[in-house]
């Protein structure tokens, strides 16, 4: 049985729910995760139900093991996750008993984005470790000489998380990575960088922050039960990819008192976002070509109501996703709706018969060849689909109006299809292209430096004389 099959998770056999954690844990510590958390803590609960003294339960999720490892002297554990609010009034009664227990009047509750990335620690010498498996990590001490950047006070504690800012992976690497988690993986388990990879190192893009000095929110016990959700969101805006909010008593003597297991600590929880789900049934795959030539699945469904909002499609991710997951016209496939702005796929809980991955360009129909688990265009000169997606690129970062899909689909159609032939045309030219003379007027753009200097300062569009 496939372990990307979603009738796993209603197993009720431990060893297939161990076989398929075991696979979903390694691909989602190498940088390629196959499903989403919230399917893999689902089924990770339902064994935890069946089989409460499960070995797999009483250890940290292992990362692949390098050449080169280091025991740790105080151990790395996980997070205690939870999704729902009931859980988190059950956690805040466990901190209000425990407290009490011990003397400590109202105790304090820090609250702090929960990073996207992979743990590690910082030691003297100096030395960079991995959490591994709680006990054991990985030594990757070379990223410090490669460019790591490290974002706080290592001298009192260096236990952290390395993650990428959101920012730079949107600006520079979107185009080849589904996320920049999957990029700060490759980075810590490979020996060799690929030039993208070496290239973020270079520019300081891949940071190590220290939890310690992480901005934070700290409020008494009974605060926090009452408003946690407003605190919640504001520690949610982070520079970096996050995937929930962690929550842990500041008290030291509260911390020693509550304890750990041989996975988490007692004294801390992550809130994660379940959000709202549907099964549906595919209805068709579209696929978009980006501005780099990659191609990108936009799966279709019926008119399905989630989280508040009507949801019509649905990201595919990568083609890669598609072909592991079955997607296809006929796929059953789980929609959710969550913190995110685009809904996505958890789980294929009936695969298709036809994967429907395109075998040439769906815009210029040239031959597409396969980098990973991307899909990409090879014609990077005459794809009208790859100009018009640079193009628009080109106009939003700059914060120019008026360049958007249809207009710019428009100038590509007429021939214009490079940035400086777009910066070159006339109100004439726009009109040409089917564009209204009062729109034309207004992109027209008119300069008196080259086009070089142009991409270098800020500059404003001026309606032409």
């Amino acid at each position: 049985m496939s372990v990307f099959h979603s009738s796993v998770i209603g197993s009720n056999d431990p060893t297939e729910i161990v076989h398929a954690l075991k696979y979903w844990n390694q691909a989602y510590r190498s940088g390629n995760s196959v499903v989403s958390d919230m399917v893999y803590d689902e089924l990770r609960d339902r064994l935890a139900k069946l089989e409460p003294n499960n070995p797999y339960l009483k250890t940290v999720e292992p990362e692949p093991v390098a050449q080169t490892t280091f025991k740790h002297q105080t151990a790395m554990l996980s997070t205690a996750k939870a999704y729902l609010p009931e859980e988190i009034d059950k956690w805040c009664a466990k901190v209000a008993k425990a407290a009490k227990d011990i003397g400590i009047n109202d105790p304090y509750i820090r609250v702090t984005p929960k990073l996207d990335g992979v743990a590690c620690r910082y030691l003297p010498k100096p030395m960079l470790v991995t959490r591994g498996d709680g006990t054991t990590g990985n030594v990757v001490t070379e990223l410090l000489n490669k460019g790591l950047v490290i974002k706080g006070n290592t001298s009192v504690n260096g236990v952290g998380e390395i993650v990428m800012p959101q920012q730079y992976f949107d600006d520079t690497m979107a185009d080849n990575f589904s996320h920049p988690r999957n990029v700060v993986a490759g980075i810590v388990n490979a020996d060799n960088h690929n030039p993208q990879s070496a290239k973020a190192l270079e520019d300081g893009a891949i940071h190590l922050v220290i939890y310690n000095d992480m901005p934070n929110i700290s409020v008494p016990l009974s605060d926090f039960e009452q408003n946690y959700p407003r605190y919640e969101e504001q520690c949610r805006l982070s520079e970096y990819p996050i995937d929930g909010v962690v929550y842990e008593v500041t008290d030291s003597q509260l911390k020693d008192f509550m304890g750990s297991n041989s996975h988490h600590h007692h004294w801390q929880i992550a809130h994660k976002r379940k959000g709202e789900s549907r099964l549906v049934v595919v209805e068709d795959i579209q696929y978009q070509v980006g501005k780099s030539g990659k191609i990108t699945p936009v799966v279709i469904i019926p008119p399905t109501k989630l989280s508040g909002a009507v949801v019509t499609r649905l990201t595919g991710h990568h083609v890669g996703n598609v072909l592991r997951l079955g997607i296809g016209v006929g796929a059953e496939i789980r929609a959710i709706r969550s913190g995110e702005v685009i809904p996505s796929i958890t789980d294929c809980v009936k695969r298709s018969e036809s994967s429907q991955v395109p075998d040439s360009c769906p815009c210029c129909q040239s031959e597409v060849e396969m980098r990973g688990d991307f899909l990409y265009c090879t014609n990077q000169h005459s794809c009208s689909a790859q100009a018009v997606t640079t193009i628009i690129h080109h106009f939003k970062t700059l914060g120019a109006l008026l360049f958007g899909k249809k207009t710019v689909e428009k100038l590509v159609d007429a021939g214009h299809v490079t940035i400086p032939e777009v910066y070159a045309l006339t109100t004439a030219q726009i009109v040409d292209a089917g564009l209204g003379e009062g729109q034309a007027r207004t992109s027209t753009t008119k300069y008196s430096v080259s086009f070089q200097s142009q991409l270098t300062t800020t500059f404003f569009l001026r309606h032409s004389e």
